[in-house]
């Protein structure tokens, strides 16, 4: 990969794992005024990569913005519509199982997978469903539930996969707790992303699927949760001179080019801005590569102080009269008074808690199955039929491929 550094991978000891957060001040260079946060985020649930200090250090920065923007606004039914319409000629082309060439590798796919579907439900006409079911799934899906399966920390949420329902990931946690919340990239940028995941018949490659078979998020997970930039980073950087080494234009496509669409919507959104906004974004775009947002955003006057804790003296505790907003408890939304915002980052239509003003206390050490944001809305679903497996499979592969977006 192009201008990265590489760092040796270090094992974490109790005494470097602070479990601080990826969490930044955002500053106007010149006069030192502190503007906005960045989030830097893993595309999966806040239960399993955040610490309770962590959490509470994140919901107080939530508080103490007017705005949450993530990539795009998973939140509205506008967008995800856009999303899947945007997928579905890519599952319809995408390879499968069957597709793999090499007689072993798919026998091994096969045998990998009869192993990730007997994790799930104690009944053999389930398993044999869902086996059935995902055979003809593109292979990004397969990949994933095999990535998820190697993860021992993962083996609660894929419990509650199987059962219907895909943890909610934090960036969509954050979106539901914050005020009017928005994105920063059109539709067409994430599609253009979810292009290069889906691999036809013609562009497998045999040697990328032999080492799915044994990738884990582990390492990764351990690393966000410890707040160990320096190490996570160069895990990410090994991931991508892996994932992007004969394919350097989609590398620009899938971080580069998106970092300088990102960098420029930041800057439009905070020139318009009077209040604290954040930015929830994946881990990557705030650290890696000569086109960072930790770089590029000093090209607008623009520097990021990280913050290892953020409490609740340091939140100015913003009021939703003094953010231009009022929470309609009919609908559980926040919606702009007079429409005070002409930035058209900003969605009216964004969920937020039922509170209309604070974030819920958190509580990491519940089940693994809940999220620790929405805990509401949690609650597993009885077990489900083979019929029921059809009926979520495609809001399901939406969020697989969201989600192996991991920290992009």
């Amino acid at each position: 990969m192009k201008s990265l550094s590489r760092r040796r991978n270090v094992k974490q000891t109790a005494t470097d794992c602070p479990g601080t957060p990826f969490l930044w001040k955002i500053v106007e260079t010149d006069s030192g005024k502190h503007v906005g946060f960045g989030l830097g985020t893993m595309h999966l649930p806040p239960g399993l990569v955040l610490t309770e200090e962590a959490y509470i250090s994140i919901i107080n920065a939530v508080e103490d913005s007017c705005n949450i923007y993530g990539e795009i606004n998973l939140l509205d039914p506008t967008v995800t519509a856009e999303i899947q319409e945007c997928m579905a000629p890519l599952e319809e082309n995408a390879a499968t199982i069957a597709d793999i060439p090499d007689d072993d590798v798919r026998a091994a796919y096969e045998a990998k997978l009869m192993e990730v579907v007997t994790m799930g439900p104690d009944d053999d006409a389930l398993v044999d469903s869902l086996y059935q079911a995902l055979l003809q799934l593109p292979l990004l899906v397969v990949e994933q539930f095999i990535v998820y399966s190697n993860t021992p920390e993962y083996e609660e949420y894929l419990l509650q996969t199987f059962a219907g329902m895909p943890p909610e990931a934090l960036d969509v946690a954050l979106l539901s707790l914050g005020r009017v919340a928005g994105g920063v990239e059109e539709v067409s940028t994430q599609c253009d992303v979810l292009k290069g995941l889906y691999p036809t018949p013609e562009e497998l490659d045999v040697s990328s699927l032999l080492l799915v078979l044994n990738q884990t998020l582990s390492d990764q997970i351990t690393s966000y949760k410890c707040g160990d930039i320096e190490n996570f980073v160069a895990l990410q950087e090994s991931l991508y001179s892996s994932t992007f080494e004969e394919n350097s234009e989609f590398e620009d496509i899938i971080l580069d080019d998106r970092n300088e669409q990102m960098a420029a919507a930041i800057a439009e959104i905070l020139e318009t801005s009077d209040e604290r906004v954040l930015f929830a974004f994946g881990n990557a775009h705030w650290l890696l590569g000569d086109k960072s947002l930790s770089i590029l955003l000093n090209d607008y006057g623009y520097s990021l102080e990280h913050v290892p804790a953020y409490g609740k003296d340091d939140a100015e505790d913003l009021s939703n009269e003094r953010c231009g907003v009022r929470f309609n408890a009919e609908n559980g939304v926040f919606e702009l008074i007079e429409a005070n915002s002409t930035n058209s980052h900003v969605q009216k239509n964004s969920t937020s808690n039922a509170s209309g003003s604070s974030a819920p206390t958190p509580n990491l050490s519940q089940s693994p199955g809940t999220s620790p944001v929405s805990s509401d809305k949690s609650e597993m679903p009885p077990q489900n039929s083979s019929s029921t497996y059809k009926a979520w499979v495609s809001s399901f592969l939406f969020a697989m491929s969201y989600i192996f977006l991991s920290n992009w």
